[in-house]
């Protein structure tokens, strides 16, 4: 039977086995380029598939929207998992870190129902931490040990001395296309889930990116419940919704899964504000 409801336990341990197959090619990664010039190995497509055996099940109404597989999709599949089920999975975030042996990369998964976010996980497999979704609460801790509850209250460092000395985090298309002119440190990692997951420890302050789908899909549902913020630099919000407003999903835009403009996030408004006013218009 497929899995149809969240059920952390059996995501936890589904994302243990994606690690191991990540971290048995972590040292000979067998990278190539893609048509769009960007990074992909041979650990992608295996955790993909990986995640597909267990998840894809179009008859019992649960689907799979992963990067390495969805252009393969035809226009039916994905009509039908944006009505149903989705297991939005991103198998390796970071696969330019990971191809160059670098430890800022993690595997993603969110759960999708009718078009809404619901549910969300991220494992950082070389740190081995786990940050996933249960009920009303977000869960930290090793994926072999206890975990343990987020508390709030870290995550909420008041506004001077968080933009005093706190880190913001870029996409690299930020950082080739834009850039940012802060006083604070700035790293653009080619990883979108370990500075966003981070955001709720208070290892960053910020982050700004140019993102897909399958980039914040693990994560959006934590920051949500943990009460952060996340904005289009115009204020737009972005919610839980997977829909046009917020991203590019008609079948013939090159730009397929994208955010419409760069997400921000942040702990509090004033802080998302702060970012914004900071990015360099060209």
């Amino acid at each position: 039977m497929p899995m149809i409801e969240w059920r952390p336990a059996a995501i936890t341990a589904l994302l243990a086995e994606c690690a191991e197959i990540a971290l048995r090619h972590y040292e000979t990664p067998e990278a190539r380029l893609k048509s769009d010039r960007s990074l992909v190995t041979k650990a992608d497509r295996e955790v993909e598939a990986h995640f597909e055996s267990r998840l894809d099940d179009p008859g019992g109404d649960s689907y799979i929207i992963g990067e390495e597989t969805i252009d393969e999709r035809g226009v039916g599949y994905v009509e039908r998992a944006m009505r149903g089920v989705a297991w939005v999975v991103d198998p390796i975030d970071g696969t330019a870190p990971y191809a160059h042996h670098i430890p800022t990369w993690g595997i993603s998964i969110g759960r999708m129902e009718a078009g809404r976010l619901t549910d969300g996980a991220i494992y950082l497999p070389v740190t081995d931490e786990l940050f996933i979704t249960d009920g009303s609460e977000v869960m930290y801790g090793p994926i072999n040990g206890e975990s343990a509850r987020i508390d709030a209250a870290p995550t909420r460092v008041p506004k001077a001395e968080r933009t005093s000395s706190g880190m913001i985090a870029l996409t690299q298309g930020v950082a080739k296309g834009n850039g940012i002119d802060v006083a604070n440190p700035v790293q653009a990692l080619g990883c979108a889930v370990l500075p966003l997951t981070y955001l709720l420890l208070d290892r960053y302050i910020g982050y700004i990116g140019k993102v897909k789908l399958w980039d914040v899909a693990g994560v959006l549902p934590m920051l949500h419940r943990e009460g952060f913020v996340a904005v289009f630099p115009d204020g737009t919000p972005v919610g839980l919704a997977v829909d046009e407003t917020v991203y590019r999903l008609s079948t013939d835009d090159k730009g397929r899964w994208k955010l419409r403009n760069a997400l921000v996030c942040a702990a509090t408004r004033d802080l998302a504000d702060y970012i914004v006013a900071a990015i360099i218009r060209r």
